[in-house]
């Protein structure tokens, strides 16, 4: 008699832990079958919204911006030469040599059909270009200078391009330009001695012309060769002559700096603007 009741509840108490085990199961099954379901979802959603468009197409396709600021350094030959009536008396030619001429820009681009239209002010400094001369039959020689120089220019250059990297361009610029002029020496017949002596700081209306070719390195760096032919407007000197004794005016010599010059150029735009290793190409 004892031992049914407890075999009664042991037999209640299977049927519960069966039944309850079997609930978790079935909760188990429909949660699985929830997720399945939400993740087949997502998938199916995912091509929707970004199947089109991958992550590497994202980071190629950048809308060019229709304005962009730049700065570039500026640097190369210039093959200058100084005309100048005193010279010319004396040697019948001019004065002609190479320096170097440097500096910068700063530009806003302005995208326009196959390339761009760049408004930028330019300022370099040029070295010193001087020559000496002997006058067959007397002693001692002349010399003449023009340094110090230096110009700041207005300009506007059209991009053209050729492909995404490579291109060309033309334009010109007008602005204002000057040098330190300075003629002196000293002839000598053997008996009498003649010193000359002239100088001048020139300021004047300047222009240039030019052209070249653009490689973009990068979407934001570009390398820049060209030509330019740059000429300042003519100035007037007085040159004075003394035998050691007096000093006369010997007249007013006119000349003008001309140079045709070969420039190196890195451009660099959106200088302000943090670094993205991700955008590429906006041309």
């Amino acid at each position: 008699m004892n031992r049914l009741p407890v075999a009664a509840v042991c037999l209640v108490l299977s049927s519960l832990a069966w039944s309850v085990s079997v609930s978790a199961a079935e909760l188990l099954d429909a949660t699985g079958a929830e997720a399945t379901t939400a993740e087949v979802t997502m998938q199916a959603d995912m091509p929707e919204r970004l199947g089109d468009v991958p992550f590497a197409a994202m980071a190629d396709q950048v809308v060019a911006a229709p304005r962009r600021w730049y700065v570039s350094g500026i640097i190369g030959p210039s093959f200058a030469t100084l005309t100048d009536d005193f010279h010319a008396d004396v040697t019948g030619g001019s004065v002609e040599g190479t320096i170097l001429s440097g500096g910068g820009a700063v530009g806003l681009a302005i995208t326009r059909p196959a390339g761009a239209l760049r408004f930028e002010v330019e300022g370099r400094a040029r070295g010193t270009l001087s020559g000496e001369t002997a006058v067959p039959g007397l002693d001692g020689q002349l010399d003449w200078s023009a340094g110090n120089g230096w110009s700041t220019m207005a300009n506007v250059w059209r991009d053209l391009m050729i492909n995404d990297r490579v291109g060309v361009y033309l334009g010109g610029g007008i602005g204002a330009g000057g040098y330190t002029y300075s003629a002196s020496g000293s002839l000598s017949d053997g008996f009498l001695t003649d010193t000359f002596s002239g100088s001048s700081q020139v300021s004047s209306f300047a222009w240039q012309v030019g052209g070249g070719g653009v490689w973009a390195i990068t979407d934001r760096i570009t390398f820049d060769v060209g030509y330019r032919f740059y000429s300042l407007q003519p100035a007037d000197t007085m040159v004075f002559v003394s035998d050691g004794v007096t000093t006369e005016p010997l007249g007013s010599s006119q000349h003008g700096f001309s140079a045709s010059e070969l420039m190196f150029s890195l451009r660099i735009y959106d200088p302000f603007r943090s670094w993205d290793p991700f955008r590429r190409w906006t041309r």
